[in-house]
């Protein structure tokens, strides 16, 4: 009977030991802190972790290279550059997606946008047929896509997890028209013509964030970097292989929420 005790005494204790260890291994083998403070002494949960989120984010945009116009001849007619920087304002971009922690210090992401730049309406110098300067107003810049990247966490410093990270994607541009062309700058005409068609373009970007927690399921984050746009082709006749790219840097507001 004795024996029996002892047995049965010994096989509750190891299945005690097999459970907490079955715990730890939810932990990516560091203690949990919210979720994601994998390096922190913090509170056990006793429930897997979410590595799964809803990850969505508003941003200012701001063109810092490219052109909306090249320079460029054919048929006695010349286009004149037009950096991107001077047809359009600051613009906006909003995302929403899904991001999945493959790793402690890595994850991976989904997200589709839309992103848009008011024209600053200004008549701007698109080219010169002989002796006579040609003006025009650029409409607005319109784009919309999906891409795919990563995040890589460089640790914890207090809440506050800073990372760096990448995305691939591509996007559709909508046409651009420039509208009220003529040879007197600011003048006001029926002439529109189509600059660039609707395209898809590449997309990448380099980008560093901080996280920071404000409750187990979810944390806010603050996000930069600088974002490409690949080249779209002119439709100015002549001048269709002088299209341009388009670089930005975005302040993003990034939201997540785990499920």
């Amino acid at each position: 009977m004795r024996l029996s005790v002892i047995t049965l005494s010994a096989v509750l204790l190891s299945g005690c030991a097999w459970m907490d260890q079955g715990h730890s291994q939810y932990q990516y083998g560091h203690q949990y802190n919210y979720g994601y403070g994998y390096n922190q002494p913090a509170p056990q949960y006793r429930q897997a972790p979410k590595r799964t989120y809803l990850d969505f984010s508003v941003a200012a945009e701001e063109f810092t290279g490219g052109n909306a116009l090249h320079t460029a001849t054919a048929g006695g007619v010349t286009t004149v550059k037009q950096e991107m920087s001077d047809v359009y304002k600051t613009g906006w971009r909003a995302s929403a997606g899904l991001a999945h922690d493959v790793a402690p210090r890595t994850t991976l992401t989904l997200d589709g946008f839309y992103k848009e730049a008011d024209s600053k309406g200004d008549s701007l110098a698109i080219g010169t047929d002989g002796t006579d300067t040609v003006y025009g107003e650029f409409s607005d810049y319109k784009s919309y896509g999906a891409e795919i990247g990563f995040r890589e966490y460089a640790g914890q410093y207090g809440q506050a997890r800073p990372y760096i990270g990448g995305t691939v994607g591509a996007a559709y541009v909508e046409a651009i028209d420039v509208a009220n062309i003529g040879t007197v700058q600011n003048g006001t005409t029926a002439t529109t013509t189509r600059a660039y068609d609707g395209q898809w373009v590449p997309t990448a970007s380099a980008v560093v964030g901080i996280d920071v927690p404000v409750s187990y399921n979810g944390q806010i984050g603050l996000e930069t970097g600088l974002r490409y746009e690949g080249k779209r082709d002119q439709e100015f006749g002549a001048f269709q292989a002088n299209g341009s790219d388009a670089y930005s840097v975005p302040l993003r507001l990034r939201g997540r929420f785990r499920f």
